[in-house]
């Protein structure tokens, strides 16, 4: 490992700190997680250990690179529009009707404008719209206060032998926690037959799997006509 550092154009950003504290006090702290950069950033670099431990005895290492360009971060999109409840018929009369009591635009610019500002208020008006709500839920307090309390015993003193009880504890904790959670879940489902839909996305949602999309397949009629939409070939088969 030392020589394929060597020769590359990385160098190690590691401090003089083990990154391992094993509970066991019959083992040696070490440092086996090695932290590599480019060169050119090292010395934007900043590299520490965190005082807050996963449940693995490796402590998380935290990297900061300052730089002076700005990253285009993705967005986080927290809201929704739901276009099958819409109103469209009020939608579309309210902007007709909006329309017809101004006054014609004397360019394409104030037209523009014109149109798309009625356009926007008909939609805050008859299309719905709300926020997602959050799926990640925070553990409860008494799992917290035993997380809080082994996370300040390691901080003083890495190896006492009551870290790893303290761990387990945790471990366990969390364990119960979850099929709790389940259940309050599918209490809130209700019955397969009812909400069946619901099961299933949240099945896949635990399981992490989104449901393939289906393809949407074209098909040409002996009128050589082509339906593309689900409601363009129901209307050709009718």
């Amino acid at each position: 490992m030392a020589d394929l550092i060597q020769n590359s154009e990385h160098t190690i950003l590691n401090q003089n700190e083990h990154t391992r504290s094993p509970a066991n006090q019959a083992q040696q702290p070490t440092s086996p997680d090695i932290t590599t950069i480019s060169s050119n950033l090292s010395d934007k670099a900043n590299w520490k250990l965190s005082t807050t431990p996963l449940r693995s005895d490796h402590l998380p290492i935290i990297i900061t690179i300052k730089t002076k360009n700005n990253f285009r971060l993705l967005p986080n999109i927290k809201t929704f529009t739901n276009f099958k409840k819409a109103k469209w018929d009020d939608f579309t009369q309210e902007i007709e009707e909006a329309l017809l009591n101004t006054q014609p635009p004397t360019n394409v610019h104030l037209a523009n404008k014109i149109l798309t500002n009625q356009i926007l208020l008909a939609d805050k008006h008859h299309i719905p719209k709300g926020r997602f709500k959050r799926i990640n839920q925070p553990l409860p307090k008494h799992i917290n206060d035993v997380i809080k309390q082994r996370n300040i015993l390691r901080k003083s003193n890495p190896l006492d032998p009551n870290i790893q009880s303290l761990n387990e504890n945790i471990t366990k904790l969390i364990s119960e926690h979850k099929p709790e959670q389940w259940k309050t879940k599918l209490d809130q489902i209700g019955t397969h037959n009812k909400n069946s839909h619901t099961l299933w996305r949240t099945i896949n949602i635990l399981k992490n799997k989104n449901p393939p999309a289906s393809l949407n397949r074209i098909i040409t009629f002996n009128n050589n006509k082509n339906a593309i939409t689900q409601q363009d070939k129901s209307n050709e088969f009718i």
